[in-house]
């Protein structure tokens, strides 16, 4: 199936060949700086930068930073195995971190692709690229490429230690229930994330021109999708810490990503919100922005 991307030719071939060729780039990478006895945890992160710059390269060909847009939610999935791979004897709470994380992943393949049908541009690239015009790519290299292949890795790295065996962190959480419910909590997040996409979907079919959707999980957050991913990797430190400990800069993780979401993603997708559809001002009075909760007013 091929569609058109701002006037470059884009088919699954192509989004083929783009991960495949970047996950050999950052392969190579990652086998040179070991090579270089660099950690397998330095060495995982940089290879990983390289297969994205090898995305950004396709992304240019394809005239569309969208050529990215699948690569993220996936890449944590071959790091994870090979964090596994390096350990001897996983114990059964490596399992179920890579169980939950492949789980995650899996939600992100199965939701619906818009650039595989229909000519298209995210909004958001689209917004940038109409203000910045020539500074258009570096800024989709440096914001749109690097800095969610980062953050994603910043989420994934308290899995490290429990996953590779390489050792305890200093930080570490010794309570016997608490990977337990660290492992629910991302399981629930999870099914969150599936029942406002489902929400979601059933509603663009049904909707009316101008409606806003209020039912369901999105009666309570305004972005329960965002609220779902944050929850996701609180839930990711969380088996790292009670797992086998994690470094202390991993900690950040939860911090950035909640104000990478309230103060980032949440404002964005509301001001587009109320370009679109006037109604949802009112919306915004009675929904909570980010954290589910009580309806304003009752209502």
């Amino acid at each position: 199936q091929q569609a058109t991307l701002m006037g470059s030719p884009f088919t699954d071939l192509y989004r083929y060949l783009a991960y495949g060729t970047s996950a050999a780039v950052g392969c190579v990478a990652c086998s040179f700086l070991l090579q270089e006895r660099f950690s397998p945890l330095l060495a995982s992160f940089l290879g990983n930068c390289a297969a994205t710059t090898s995305i950004f390269a396709f992304s240019v060909a394809a005239n569309n930073s969208c050529v990215y847009d699948a690569y993220w939610p996936v890449a944590p999935i071959p790091i994870a195995a090979y964090w596994l791979y390096l350990n001897p004897n996983p114990s059964i709470k490596a399992h179920v971190s890579f169980g939950l994380l492949a789980a995650w992943a899996l939600r992100y393949l199965n939701l619906e692709d818009p650039s595989s049908k229909v000519d298209h541009e995210d909004w958001r690239y689209a917004n940038i690229r109409s203000k910045v015009g020539a500074f258009y790519w570096p800024i989709s290299f440096l914001s749109f490429h690097l800095t969610p292949t980062a953050v994603v890795f910043l989420a994934l790295s308290p899995l490290y230690n429990l996953l590779s065996g390489r050792g305890a962190g200093p930080v570490r959480v010794d309570d016997k229930y608490s990977f337990a419910v660290s492992a629910a909590v991302a399981a629930g997040a999870i099914v969150l994330q599936s029942k406002a996409d489902n929400e979601l979907a059933k509603f663009r079919k049904s909707s009316q021109p101008g409606e806003v959707l209020e039912r369901g999980v999105w009666a309570y957050s305004r972005h329960p999708n965002y609220f779902g991913e944050f929850l996701f990797w609180t839930g990711v430190l969380g088996m790292g810490l009670s797992g086998a400990g994690v470094q202390r800069w991993m900690c950040a993780s939860v911090p950035v990503l909640f104000s990478f979401f309230r103060f980032a993603s949440v404002p964005l997708m509301d001001e587009r919100m109320l370009q679109r559809r006037p109604e949802y001002a009112a919306t915004i009075r009675r929904v909570s922005a980010f954290v589910p909760w009580f309806r304003a007013g009752g209502q």
